[in-house]
């Protein structure tokens, strides 16, 4: 799968998703309003050309919402599977700590 038919880069390469997503729907909607604002200047070809480019990044625009997702995923799966460790040894350490520290003893003002 790549970002684009021309670029040839794999969506995994793609780094910053969210900025990927944002340029894609930033040329559909350029697209879209210059089909909208100059008509004439489009032979019936010109306009599916158009239409075709649009489709394009529609796809891809999909493309890349589902790795975000994937990769979401794969990022909280991996925090779920880390945390109880480290939660395990933060309590140890814990534990240790305040075993060395003696019983505080709670002092009662004389009255």
């Amino acid at each position: 799968m790549t970002a684009s038919a021309d670029s040839g880069l794999p969506l995994d390469d793609v780094l910053d998703l969210s900025a990927a997503l944002d340029l894609v729907d930033a040329k559909i909607e350029l697209l879209s309003e210059y089909k909208l604002k100059y008509p004439q200047d489009y032979t019936p070809d010109g306009i599916r050309s158009m239409n075709d480019e649009v489709e394009q990044l529609h796809q891809l625009r999909t493309r890349l919402m589902d790795l975000r997702a994937r990769r979401e995923a794969e990022s909280s799966a991996l925090r779920r599977r880390r945390c109880p460790d480290r939660l395990v040894a933060v309590r140890a350490s814990n534990q240790a700590r305040y075993a060395a520290v003696p019983p505080c003893r709670v002092v009662t003002p004389a009255g």
